[in-house]
């Protein structure tokens, strides 16, 4: 489990979390911290904006396709 910053260069910024196709890749999203509101479970209509935080469950090279960052 790990928690990846959306920046303002990511390709999922203005997707919602259908479109995304996240799930397709192995990557559950257990919710989204957005400023000081947490969005726990998040519906697949919300979109992901940037400087949202997504706490995100899979498979490590999964999470590392999708957060460079993850170590």
């Amino acid at each position: 489990m790990v928690k990846g910053n959306i920046t303002p260069d990511s390709t999922r910024v203005g997707s919602t979390i259908l479109n995304s196709k996240l799930s397709n890749k192995g990557v559950l999203i257990l919710g989204m911290e957005r400023g000081t509101i947490w969005i726990p479970i998040p519906k697949d209509e919300e979109t992901i904006q940037i400087g949202d935080k997504l706490v995100v469950y899979g498979i490590l090279s999964s999470l590392r396709g999708v957060f460079h960052q993850v170590s």
